[in-house]
């Protein structure tokens, strides 16, 4: 990751999935405080054996570049 400016495969399924969970729960808050981004380490924590498991899965891939559009690290 450090040096890339290209989103690899791995990258895009995790920062898939991690757009994903911001975009449901940040409306949610407790005592004031929005809830995705305390929960944000814990759910990266959570999805790592997924992400492991479909790095290579190129159906899943070829879905998330068409849905998020990912190009860059800067996205």
């Amino acid at each position: 990751m450090y040096g890339e400016t290209k989103v690899n495969d791995y990258h895009l399924i995790k920062y898939s999935l991690l757009y994903d969970f911001f975009l449901h729960y940040s409306s949610l808050k407790i005592y004031g405080l929005p809830i995705a981004p305390c929960l944000a380490s814990m759910f990266l924590v959570h999805i790592q054996p997924f992400v492991d498991q479909n790095r290579m899965n190129q159906t899943l891939i070829s879905k998330l570049r068409k849905q998020q559009r990912f190009q860059e690290m800067g996205d």
